[in-house]
Formats: C-alpha cells, sequence, structure tokens
C-alpha cells in the first residue's frame, strides 16, 4: 500500500531510468517467480532511492539505477551531475544557473497544483 500513496517521488528526467529497472524487476519475477514488493521510488540525497522488498538480485538491480541516476539530470534526463551546494541535486548545466538549481519548473508546478481543481495550496 505505501506505494499507492507516494508512487514516484522524482523530476520526469528519471523516468527512463525507473522505466528500465521495473522491466529488470518484471523480468526477474517472471523468470523466478519471486514475489517483489514496491515500497517507495523517490530522490534521496540526490540519487534515486528504490525501497522494496526482494533478493539479492533484485536489490542489485536497484543499487544500478541508483548508480545510473547520479550521471542524469533528473529535470530532463539528459547527462548530468550531482551538485551538492546545499541540495543534493543531479543537473545538467541548463537546470544550475550560477551555481544555483533553476527553481522554475518546482515553482510552475507549485502554481498548476493551486490552480488545479483537485489542487491545493501548499501548507506553511
Amino acid at each position: 500500500m505505501p506505494f499507492r500513496m507516494f508512487g514516484f517521488e522524482t523530476d520526469s528526467g528519471w523516468f527512463p531510468v525507473i522505466y528500465r529497472t521495473l522491466q529488470q524487476l518484471s523480468n526477474i519475477q517472471k523468470r523466478t517467480g519471486e514475489k517483489i514488493i514496491i515500497n517507495q521510488i523517490k530522490e534521496k540525497f540526490g540519487t534515486l532511492s528504490i525501497y522494496l522488498v526482494g533478493s539479492e538480485s533484485v536489490q542489485t538491480v536497484c543499487e544500478q539505477a541508483m548508480e545510473q541516476s547520479v550521471h542524469v539530470c533528473e529535470v530532463c534526463g539528459r547527462p548530468g551531475t550531482l551538485r551538492t551546494d546545499g541540495w543534493f541535486k543531479v543537473r545538467c548545466d541548463d537546470h544550475v544557473i550560477n551555481g544555483r538549481y533553476d527553481l522554475e519548473h518546482f515553482i510552475l508546478e507549485m502554481l498548476e497544483a493551486v490552480d488545479s481543481p483537485t489542487g491545493s495550496a501548499p501548507s506553511e
């Protein structure tokens, strides 16, 4: 149930990495019959974190995805670098301005949430 509560807590630039990882996990499940339970997929300390219950081979697939995410801009999916200027984030040069993160996409997402019929303003 936790995955249904949280879903993907990343920007869309990592969706291809997540998709490939889920394909690999599906292949393991089909091949072995192993039950794999995904609890959460999110960004943590600048890298992709997949929390799940599974065998060592399943954990290895997730570790490989984490290692790949360090080189992929979380915003757009292009090659990126782990930036540690206060926040740990993987960004390409286009999504970092003067050493700071381009927050425009975050602001636009917040405005869309507020403007949507089901959205609500961020709580303080």
